[in-house]
């Protein structure tokens, strides 16, 4: 179901962005984030307007990982993280969130939240995530993080991979370590 609901959203989304409104109802909430501003609206109306005057629209996008789980009455929540490729061949990090709630027939789209991720806001949040924290891995901190802008969306991917799996890595190395409880002592 989460598949064949991205891929209709999405290609809508290119294609024919003046019908994506559809999969909403009037109680639909939007929220679209922009690399310098963000919109939240109600109301059908209200949610065309901002689908047809978001640079988003007619923007391909390429879906790299889907979260889906069921919600409260058969609802369902889905995230989409990938790549979108705008009309001026710019190319963005975005996650999607989206609240599909149950309706008589199938589900419409209650909650759409939209998260464009400007890279540079990364590296200079990421830089400074530690700032202040005690850590028994404080060499860790001093490790420069570097980025290098490229126009290949494979390329800009495994960058953003770098990125996460270097602060799992940080984060795992800060844990302190597991003590066993009395119940896991082994006896001897």
């Amino acid at each position: 179901m989460a598949d064949g609901f991205l891929k209709k959203y999405y290609e809508h989304l290119h294609k024919t962005p003046e019908m994506l409104y559809g999969f909403f109802k009037e109680e639909s909430v939007i929220r679209w984030d922009g690399v310098e501003s963000s919109t939240t609206t109600t109301t059908i109306d209200g949610i065309r307007e901002i689908i047809m005057s978001s640079d988003y629209k007619g923007c391909e996008v390429k879906v790299v990982k889907v979260d889906a789980q069921f919600s409260l009455m058969e609802s369902v929540i889905l995230t989409a993280t990938g790549c979108s490729l705008e009309k001026d061949n710019v190319k963005r990090i975005i996650s999607q969130t989206f609240f599909l709630a149950k309706q008589e027939i199938g589900w419409f789209l209650l909650n759409d939240n939209l998260h464009i991720i400007d890279t540079q806001e990364i590296l200079n949040v990421s830089s400074s995530c530690f700032d202040g924290v005690s850590s028994p891995h404080e060499s860790l901190k001093e490790a420069p993080i570097t980025a290098k802008i490229t126009d290949n969306v494979e390329e800009t991917l495994e960058i953003a991979n770098s990125i996460k799996e270097t602060l799992e890595v940080i984060q795992i190395a800060s844990k302190e370590p597991d003590t066993p409880n009395d119940t896991e002592k082994v006896e001897g």
